[in-house]
C-alpha cells in the first residue's frame, strides 16, 4: 500500500471516521440496524452486503475497507451497473446482530446478494457455516490465516488476502537481507512483537521458526488484542538489545510503537506489516515530533498507485486491505454480469471466468463493456493479476517496502509475486502450520506448569524436557518424542481448551495432503499416519525423519524456495530524502519449476530418537531422549480442563461479567489466551454498584473494554501471590493495589471471595465488590 502512499499529498488527516456514499461507517462503532443507502430511482438487482466489525481494535481496517467499497460501487454504476440497474450497498455489525454469523445471516435475509468481509481471520471462520447456510458468497479482503477453508469448502467463501505464509516468507528474506548487508557472519537478534490471537500467532511462530532456522536468535513476545497499555512488552522488547524489532499489529501499532521508541529502540530497527501501512502513521504515533518515526520500514501487500490514492483522499485516509476489497465487489460484480444472474450458485462459478480470458481489461467498465460484446476477459487487479485456486485463494499479489522519511513514506521496492510459481508454497503452509502446532503445544504445557520457555513456535530441549515430564504425569513411556500416544493423552486431559491444538494440526495435515504425502482424514488429530507423512516429507527434502517439522526441515524448506521472491535492495534510501522515487514494479514473475514426482508415504518409520548433531544455526529437535533425564518433578497437581470462559460460564454469578465481555469484545480472548488473572465481580457486585454507572459504562465499548481488561492481568496470580501492600498492573495499564486484612484480601479496596477458580489458561477471583476501573 505504501505505493499509493508514496504519491499523495503530504497532508493527511487525522479523523478516523469515515462516511461513505454506499456505506454506513457508524455501524461499526456504535449499535445500529443494518443500514443502506439510499435506494436509486431503478432497484438495484444486486445488493453487497458488508460485514463490519464492532471490535475497536479493527476499525482501521473497516474504515478503509468501507471506503473501497464506495469506490467500487461508484465505479461499477458509472459503468453500467449489474444487470440492468445500479447496485447498493448494505452494512451491517457483528454487535448489532449479536454475533458474526448473525450478521451474515441478517444482511442475506435483507437482500444482499454477495457477502464482502469479516475483516478478521477468527469472524471468518466464523462466517463460513452461516455463508453456506444461506446459500451466499462471501470475499474477505483481510482474512491471512492459513487453510481459511477446508479440503472441500462446503461454503463458496472467497479472499483477495494473501494467506500467512507468504508474508511469512517474503519479510523472513528481508530480515535476513539485513543481516547479510551487515556483514557475512554477523550475529542477529530479532523480536518479534505480536498480537495474541490466530493472526499473531501464525505470522509470528513462522517467522520465528524461519528465521531461527537461519541463524538468527530469535524470541517472541506477545499481547492480549484488547490490551491498552504496551509499555511492558516494549521494555521487554528494548531489554533484549536486538538488531531488528517486527510488530505484528493491528490499530494497536501506534500505541506499541510510541512504546518500542521511548524505550530505547530507534524507529530504524522496526518492522511492521500490512497495518502499518497508515497514511498518517508518524503523526498518530508522535503527534508532536512525527520525525522520531524516521526510518521505519513497513511491509506488506498492496493495490495499484492511482486507485490508493483515490482511497487515501477519502474520508479518513486509510488504505489498508483497500485495494483487496475493492477486487472483491469488482469481480464479484464482472461474474454476475458474465452470468447474467444475481444467483450466488450461478454467478460464483464465473468468478475465475472473469479473470482467465482472452482480452485484459483494468476497469470495471471496459470490462462490462467487453463481456457485452461477447468477448472473454481477464480482468487485472489492484492487487495485480491473480485467479482464485481451489481453496479460494489468490494465486498472486503485490508486495511493498516502504521507508518513513520526514513523516512520508518512501518506497524502496514493490514486487508482484506469482504464487503458483514459488516452488516452496505448499512446503511453507506446511512449515508454517508446524510452527503454529509448535506454540500451541508450548502454550499447552505452560498452562499445565511443565514448560516455562519461550512461546515462539521454535522445538528445543526445554519443550522436549517438558514433554518428558507430561509423558511420566500420564504415565506414558517417558521418550521426550510428541507421539500419538501423548497427543491423545494431551488433548484429554485439557478437554475443552485442545481446539486450538485441534485446527493446528487440521492445517498442518491440509499442508501435507497437498504435497502428496498424506491422504488421512484432516481431523486435527496428530495421529501415527501424520507422522508417517511428516517422516516421508523429510526424506523427500533430504533431512533426518524425525517426525516433527523441526530446524533442520524449516532451513530446507527455505532453501527449496530461496529463488522464488526477488532479493531485496541492499539499503533503504537516506532519512532525508523528502522525494518520493518512481516505484519500481518487478513485473517478470519467477518461472514454474518442474515438479518432482513426490515419494508415496513410507510405512517404515525411521528412529524417532534419532537427532542429528546440532549447529550453531540450528534449534535442537524435540525428538531426543536426553531430556528425559532432566525433566521436572512429577508432583504437578493435575491442572483444571475448563478455561476461564469455561469456568465463568459454569458459575451462575457470573452471568452479568459475561454479557459485558461479550459487549466488550473480550470474550473470546479469554477462551484461548493465557495465563492471565481475572477479578471478576459476581452478578450482586454490579447491582451494587451505583445507580446509572454500569449503564454508562455498557453505553461505551471502549471504556468498557479498558474497564474490564483493568481487571485482568498477566500471570497465574493465586490468592498467596497477592500480598498486602503490593501492586499488579492491570492489561490497560492501570495498577491494581492489593490489600489483606486478616483472611480477607481486597484489590483496590473489593473484597474476593473465596475460593479461587482455577482455569486451564489462568485463575479466577470472584470479587464482592466493583474496584475502581481505569480512567
Amino acid at each position: 500500500m505504501a505505493a499509493g502512499l508514496a504519491a499523495v499529498a503530504a497532508a493527511c488527516t487525522g479523523d478516523n471516521k469515515s462516511s461513505s456514499s454506499t456505506t454506513a461507517s457508524s455501524a461499526a462503532i456504535a449499535p445500529a440496524p443494518p443500514t443502506s443507502t439510499t435506494t436509486p430511482a431503478v432497484p438495484p438487482k444486486f445488493v453487497f452486503g458488508f460485514v463490519a466489525p464492532s471490535a475497536s481494535l479493527l476499525l482501521d481496517l473497516a474504515f478503509a475497507q468501507e471506503n473501497a467499497l464506495s469506490l467500487a460501487v461508484a465505479d461499477i454504476n458509472s459503468g453500467g451497473g449489474v444487470l440492468g440497474a445500479p447496485v447498493d450497498a448494505k452494512t451491517t455489525d457483528d454487535r448489532t446482530a449479536g454475533s458474526v454469523p448473525n450478521a451474515v445471516t441478517n444482511l442475506v435475509k435483507g437482500g444482499a446478494t454477495a457477502v464482502l468481509g469479516p475483516i478478521g481471520s477468527n469472524d471468518a471462520r466464523a462466517a463460513i457455516p452461516a455463508v453456506a447456510g444461506a446459500k451466499t458468497l462471501a470475499c474477505s479482503a483481510s482474512a491471512t490465516v492459513p487453510d481459511l477453508n477446508s479440503a472441500d469448502p462446503q461454503a463458496a467463501f472467497y479472499r483477495t488476502a494473501l494467506p500467512d505464509q507468504y508474508t511469512v516468507e517474503f519479510v523472513s528474506r528481508q530480515i535476513l537481507a539485513r543481516r547479510d548487508a551487515a556483514g557475512a557472519g554477523a550475529p542477529w537478534k530479532v523480536v518479534i512483537v505480536a498480537r495474541g490471537d490466530d493472526y499473531g500467532t501464525s505470522v509470528s511462530s513462522g517467522l520465528s521458526s524461519t528465521l531461527a532456522a537461519n541463524g538468527v536468535a530469535t524470541s517472541v513476545i506477545t499481547y492480549l488484542p484488547e490490551q491498552t497499555s504496551l509499555n511492558q512488552q516494549a521494555a521487554a522488547a528494548a531489554a533484549e538489545h536486538p538488531n531488528t524489532v517486527v510488530v505484528v499489529t493491528y490499530e494497536e501499532a501506534p500505541r506499541l510503537l510510541d512504546q518500542l521508541v521511548s524505550a530505547g529502540v530507534p524507529a530504524s530497527a522496526i518492522v511492521g506489516l500490512d497495518a502499518t501501512f497508515v497514511p498518517n502513521l508518524a503523526a498518530m504515533t508522535f503527534p508532536s515530533d512525527p520525525t522520531k518515526m524516521n526510518g521505519f520500514t513497513a511491509m506488506g501487500v498492496t493495490g495499484d498507485r492511482a486507485f490508493l490514492k483515490r482511497l487515501h483522499a477519502l474520508p479518513s485516509g486509510q488504505i489498508i486491505y483497500g485495494a483487496q476489497l475493492y477486487d472483491c465487489a469488482v469481480v464479484i460484480a464482472l461474474a454476475a454480469e458474465a452470468a447474467q444472474s444475481a444467483d450466488p450458485s450461478k454467478y460464483g462459478a464465473k468468478l475465475n471466468a472473469v479473470l482467465t480470458g482472452d482480452r485484459p481489461c483494468s476497469t470495471y467498465a471496459d470490462c462490462r463493456a467487453k463481456l457485452t460484446a461477447g468477448e472473454t476477459i481477464a480482468y487485472q487487479g489492484q492487487i495485480g493479476s491473480f485467479t482464485f485456486d481451489p481453496e479460494r485463494t489468490p494465486t498472486a499479489s503485490r508486495f511493498t517496502v516502504a521507508n518513513l522519511a520526514n513523516r512520508q513514506p518512501v518506497v524502496t521496492q514493490t514486487v508482484n509475486v506469482d504464487l503458483t510459481a514459488m516452488r516452496a508454497a505448499a512446503a511453507s503452509e506446511a512449515a508454517l502450520a508446524a510452527a503454529v502446532q509448535t506454540t500451541r503445544l508450548q502454550q499447552a504445557l505452560t498452562a499445565l506448569g511443565l514448560y516455562s520457555g519461550p512461546i515462539d513456535g521454535v522445538p528445543s530441549d526445554e519443550l522436549t524436557a517438558a514433554i518428558s515430564a507430561l509423558q511420566e504425569q500420564l504415565g506414558l513411556p517417558v521418550t521426550g518424542v510428541y507421539d500419538a500416544e501423548t497427543d491423545a493423552a494431551l488433548r484429554q486431559r485439557l478437554g475443552t481448551a485442545s481446539t486450538a491444538m485441534t485446527n493446528a494440526t487440521m492445517s498442518l495435515q491440509k499442508a501435507l495432503a497437498d504435497l502428496g504425502f498424506y491422504s488421512g482424514p484432516i481431523d486435527g488429530v496428530y495421529s501415527a499416519a501424520t507422522i508417517a507423512a511428516v517422516r516421508a516429507f523429510q526424506a523427500s527434502i533430504g533431512v533426518p525423519q524425525t517426525g516433527i517439522i523441526d530446524a533442520a526441515t524449516v532451513r530446507a524448506v527455505y532453501d527449496l524456495g530461496a529463488a522464488s521472491i526477488p532479493a531485496p535492495p541492499p539499503a533503504p534510501p537516506p532519512e532525508t530524502t523528502t522525494t518520493v522515487p518512481p516505484t519500481t514494479t518487478t513485473t517478470a514473475k519467477p518461472a514454474p519449476t518442474t515438479t518432482t514426482t513426490k515419494p508415496a508415504p513410507t510405512t517404515t518409520e525411521a528412529p524417532a530418537t534419532t537427532k542429528p548433531a546440532p549447529t550453531t544455526t540450528e534449534a535442537p529437535a524435540t525428538t531426543t531422549t536426553e531430556a528425559a533425564t532432566t525433566s521436572p518433578p512429577t508432583t504437578v497437581s493435575p491442572p483444571p480442563e475448563q478455561n476461564i470462559v469455561d469456568v465463568l460460564t459454569a458459575d451462575p454469578r457470573f452471568t452479568t461479567y459475561l454479557e459485558l465481555a461479550t459487549e466488550a469484545g473480550v470474550k473470546d480472548a479469554l477462551a484461548v489466551l493465557g495465563p492471565v488473572t481475572v477479578f471478576a465481580p459476581t452478578n450482586d457486585a454490579f447491582a451494587a454498584m451505583p445507580p446509572g454507572q454500569l449503564d454508562a459504562l455498557r453505553s461505551d465499548p471502549t471504556k468498557l473494554q479498558a474497564f474490564l481488561m483493568g481487571g485482568m492481568a498477566k500471570g497465574r496470580l493465586t490468592s498467596d501471590d497477592l500480598t498486602s501492600g503490593t501492586t499488579v498492573t492491570g492489561l490497560s495499564g492501570n495498577t491494581l493495589t492489593i490489600g489483606r486484612q486478616g483472611s480477607t484480601v481486597t484489590v483496590n479496596g473489593a473484597p474476593l471471595l473465596t475460593p479461587e477458580l482455577d482455569a486451564s489458561n489462568g485463575i479466577v477471583h470472584p470479587m464482592a465488590g466493583v474496584p475502581a476501573g481505569p480512567s
